[in-house]
């Protein structure tokens, strides 16, 4: 199909029901990517249903004003996963993809759309066969990276067969044209200005930025190697910073390296900071870091580039649960980035990760991540922060998946892509009934903490 065709792509509503709008919208830098490398001959426009007030009538505003031939519809999240809310209420609002999913059809076949509907995203991309499967009103499935796929797809609806990294229909059946190969990110610098920052400067975590794609470690939980490879492929550092600096000069006052690690290799990310620094560029930034690769030096040199937020995942505390989660770390390189985290320059932080009741995890163990956390309180002040995240949902695929298989927490052909609260509790990973005990004590009390304080 040579003639250019009006493109409608959606950053699909994963905000659990009765929340209008996200608070910390996520910037929808996959979808910039995607419209980036669609020729100019089409006609494309981005809406972020997450950020709309009203975000169904936004859509349907959208479909009937611009009568798109396409419509693309990105996945991001497979559920609003929570533990803490799954369990401190059996009628806890939780967002389901395939219930959106089915949602958005709905209304922009209300609007009137009669065109082609390709879906695709991250969790597309974990469970591309069960989306599918869904509704018989998705044309097009785009698997893992869509700046290629979703291109050449457009010039062969007709003949989807003729592009790697498509599933579509053949009468009843469902077919994969089979994977491609990863795109070149080398010196890309996506255009941006179908996607006005204005509504996404309000969240704390910045405007996104990307310095590399893959990731060459394996943590048991982490679906990141699926979605972007086990190679890196590293952008020039001097593109980067290119892009940072028209970022900067746009007004954008903080940036977030979306990469799964920023320091992994860690001379990639030394020449970024470097390059930064040469230009003398004043630019807040914020990014993920691996302790195993950090030292005082290092530290030094990103805060000296404008970092103001390292964010560390070590998750586990102690060695067993490390080694259960593989995250190729030790303990003690845990405990050397809160020694590095008090030096840090004000105004900066440390920031992190745990999780709970994960592969490895004791009560002793639990207790020794708790008496971290109070040590971070303790001896870093201002400059350490704590999230204890959520239990660990169970992806397909992952080391995770296949433990909790093999020691019956689920079986091989429970369904991992749920559309109850019911369905979703079973997916997450609870190793020991002691540590939810306790686990569920400490949300008691902040819960109580946090109300007899506010009042």
């Amino acid at each position: 199909m040579a003639s250019g065709l009006k493109v409608l792509l959606v950053q699909s509503l994963w905000l659990p029901p009765g929340v209008k709008k996200d608070r910390n919208p996520v910037y929808p830098l996959g979808l910039v990517y995607v419209a980036d490398a669609i020729p100019e001959k089409h006609e494309v426009r981005i809406l972020d249903l997450c950020v709309e007030d009203h975000p169904w009538k936004a859509l349907r505003e959208s479909v009937s004003a611009f009568s798109p031939d396409i419509v693309g519809i990105s996945i991001r999240n497979s559920d609003s996963f929570g533990y803490t809310d799954v369990v401190s209420s059996p009628d806890a609002s939780t967002s389901f993809c395939l219930t959106n999913l089915q949602r958005t059809l709905d209304e922009i076949d209300a609007a009137g759309f009669q065109g082609k509907v390709v879906v695709g995203g991250q969790a597309f991309s974990i469970f591309p066969e069960r989306i599918m499967e869904s509704s018989g009103r998705v044309d097009f499935g785009v698997f893992l990276e869509g700046e290629d796929s979703f291109r050449e797809l457009l010039d062969n609806l007709e003949e989807p067969d003729k592009v790697k990294g498509i599933y579509f229909r053949r009468e009843d059946e469902v077919v994969f044209t089979g994977p491609r190969a990863h795109a070149d990110i080398s010196s890309l610098i996506p255009d941006r200005s179908m996607v006005h920052y204005g509504r996404y400067t309000s969240s704390p975590e910045g405007i996104g930025i990307q310095s590399k794609r893959g990731c060459v470690l394996s943590c048991s939980y982490c679906i990141y190697p699926h979605l972007s490879g086990s190679r890196l492929r590293l952008c020039d550092p001097v593109s980067v910073v290119d892009e940072m600096e028209r970022l900067s000069a746009e007004g954008i006052e903080v940036l977030h390296f979306v990469d799964p690690v920023f320091n992994i290799p860690k001379h990639h990310a030394e020449g970024i900071c470097r390059e930064i620094i040469r230009r003398e560029l004043d630019v807040k930034w914020i990014a993920w870091f691996h302790p195993a690769y950090m030292d005082s030096d290092f530290v030094s040199l990103c805060s000296r580039a404008g970092c103001v937020k390292f964010e560390l995942s070590p998750d586990a505390y102690g060695q067993r649960g490390l080694d259960a989660l593989n995250k190729k770390m030790t303990t003690a390189q845990v405990r050397q980035s809160l020694r590095l985290a008090r030096h840090l320059p004000e105004g900066a932080v440390m920031s992190y990760n745990f999780l709970i009741n994960h592969p490895g995890e004791t009560v002793f163990s639990f207790f020794r991540k708790l008496f971290f956390c109070f040590r971070i309180r303790m001896t870093c002040g201002g400059r350490g922060q704590i999230q204890l995240l959520n239990h660990i949902r169970i992806m397909p695929g992952t080391g995770v998946h296949r433990t909790a298989i093999e020691e019956g927490r689920i079986g091989p052909d429970t369904e991992m892509l749920p559309k109850s609260q019911e369905e979703l509790f079973r997916l997450f990973y609870r190793r020991s009934r002691s540590v939810d005990a306790f686990y569920r004590i400490l949300m008691f009390l902040s819960r109580l903490k946090h109300r007899f304080f506010r009042s």
